[in-house]
């Protein structure tokens, strides 16, 4: 298994349309005039600078200078981010710091390398006090479909239900937890 995320089933992420723009100006600013530290980002090339400001990138060619893809609703949304090339570390700044902002709060993405040993996260969260959102990276540990509905059961069956419907809507998982 190469470097991928599997967001359809086992995330939810979300770049509204209206934010896109935004999101778009804060990654070609990266690019081309990168944080310090961001230790990993190489200023794109005179030559490819030029090429941008000639051709303004949407959002897919805005994520491939920094070796991302995208997936996008029929609406504009971007509704999954995946790894085009190259490999975390590389892209934690640009998953936290960059786009982060323009991040529908509660969107997660997961990313696996080679298997479950590999499984990461970026969750998004919103700042209570500032109103931005940011993102941090974690561990993603795998658990049976079988074993997460009977994770949810107990939960449920133990009085814990706003825990057991978070979880359920976060997840996705259907009734089958009933």
């Amino acid at each position: 298994m190469g470097e991928h995320t599997y967001n359809t089933d086992h995330g939810v992420f979300r770049i509204k349309k209206e934010n896109v723009p935004a999101c778009i100006a804060a990654v070609m600013q990266h690019v081309t005039e990168p944080d310090p530290a961001d230790e990993y980002m190489s200023p794109l090339s005179d030559r490819e600078k030029e090429q941008a400001r000639l051709d303004p990138p949407d959002i897919t060619d805005a994520l491939g200078f920094v070796g991302l893809g995208c997936g996008e609703s029929e609406e504009g949304d971007v509704i999954d981010i995946f790894l085009e090339e190259g490999s975390f570390p590389g892209v934690e700044y640009t998953l936290t710091k960059v786009i982060a902002p323009f991040v529908e709060p509660g969107s997660f993405l997961v990313f696996a390398y080679g298997g479950a040993n590999g499984c990461w996260s970026v969750e998004y969260t919103q700042d209570p006090a500032t109103g931005k959102t940011f993102g941090n990276v974690g561990d993603v540990v795998v658990v049976r479909h079988d074993d997460l509905l009977l994770i949810l059961r107990t939960l449920k069956n133990a009085g814990l239900s706003l825990i057991y419907e978070e979880m359920r809507k976060k997840y996705g998982v259907s009734d089958a937890a009933e």
